[in-house]
């Protein structure tokens, strides 16, 4: 773990999601609920809340803040990979607390028809539904059940969303910090950004401040509707971002609610109107006991890979030692950035609780979905068994 509590992030990334009204100052930090009535009189400063400079000035100080903790400080106190110190952002890049964003993510809904394993309510309906309809998972903390606000943001659509005040604002907002020159790229995310109904519209007016805009999608959508919003991105400055990290029965058990066949149809659609692509890919516990099969696959596209530490139990150190030794004795396979996750993760013990949380949470998963454990290793098998 680095000497102070310094992340470089708080300094030039701002995530805004139009729907919840929140602001992250990384994808991983916890959102922080907008002020409308503080922004009406600021108008341009979204990047420089009162509370957003509060955070930079414990930074500058060498203190940890709050909204860091789950997704960098206590993976970091483990020992794992945080994504601070895989971004190399424990660096000082600042020196004020004032400061001018080079990355926006607008977060544009919650729609989205996945229920991928690791990801939960705040950025798909689909496990918003899945809670509904089932019941709260049996682990605590409020990421596998629903809050009174959870549900009446379910019962909004999306087009009662775009009519309100407070969204509107939000999206001019982000319109106006596209203006500035600091900006280098905008990231379209959701749910899932092709279920949004303005994505188009939104993309184009980005476009024409001239930067960079990357759309991420796990391209779980109708084949049809894919191509006609691809059809409409041509000739715009974009590049389609597919998370992704395992290849066929795998990848259906950890992308649940998409498929190989139509994963694929959907990249073929993309290569034909010639939009650039690459991926992200998230490396937990269940993502990497395949994932050296997805970088074969994946040949010489770009490939980000993210660690995963929320929740802690889905980090890739929570497997059994066998499990390990043999995704170590195939290290070659993997890329230098992947490899050095691995490497470090893998020499940390998974904790009692870790281990118990990751068995309900598996059994419970896959039981709401009819899903086998038969996609991951024998040894693996077991040891949740």
């Amino acid at each position: 773990m680095a000497d102070d509590f310094y992340c470089s992030q708080k300094f030039w990334w701002l995530t805004v999601d139009l729907e919840k009204q929140e602001t992250q100052s990384c994808c991983a930090a916890v959102p922080a609920r907008v002020d409308m009535k503080w922004l009406d009189v600021n108008s341009g400063q979204l990047f420089n809340t009162p509370a957003a400079i509060t955070e930079r000035k414990l930074m500058l100080e060498g203190k940890p803040v709050a909204s860091c903790e789950t997704q960098c400080w206590q993976p970091e106190s483990q020992g794992l990979t945080s994504r601070r110190l895989q971004m190399n952002s424990q660096e000082r890049t600042h020196g004020s607390v004032v400061a001018d964003p080079s990355v926006l993510n607008v977060v544009v809904g919650t729609d989205c028809n996945l229920t991928c394993v690791y990801c939960c309510k705040q950025y798909s309906s689909a496990w918003s539904h899945d809670i509904y309809n089932n019941g709260d998972y049996s682990l605590p903390g409020n990421r596998f059940n629903l809050s009174a606000r959870d549900r009446v943001i379910m019962k909004i659509s999306q087009k009662d969303f775009g009519k309100s005040v407070n969204y509107n604002q939000l999206l001019n907002e982000v319109v106006e910090l596209v203006k500035k020159s600091t900006l280098t790229t905008v990231i379209i995310t959701g749910g899932e950004p092709f279920l949004y109904l303005e994505l188009a519209p939104l993309a184009q007016r980005l476009n024409d401040h001239g930067v960079l805009i990357k759309i991420f999608s796990s391209l779980g959508v109708n084949e049809k509707r894919f191509e006609k919003e691809i059809e409409k991105l041509q000739g715009l400055n974009v590049e389609i971002v597919i998370s992704n990290e395992n290849v066929e029965d795998a990848y259906e058990f950890v992308r649940y609610g998409n498929t190989w066949q139509r994963l694929n149809k959907n990249i073929s659609t993309i290569e034909k109107y010639n939009i650039n692509y690459s991926f992200y890919s998230v490396v937990s516990n269940l993502t990497v006991m395949g994932i050296h099969k997805f970088v074969e696959w994946a040949g010489n596209k770009s490939i980000m890979f993210a660690p995963c530490s929320d929740p802690d139990f889905l980090s890739t150190s929570v497997l059994d030692p066998v499990t390990k030794k043999i995704i170590l004795d195939q290290l070659d396979l993997y890329p230098s950035q992947l490899k050095q996750i691995i490497k470090n993760d893998l020499t940390v013990d998974p904790t009692e609780l870790q281990y118990q949380q990751l068995k309900i949470y598996l059994k419970e998963f896959a039981q709401r979905r009819n899903l086998s454990f038969s996609v991951f290793p024998e040894s693996f098998q077991k040891w949740i068994a």
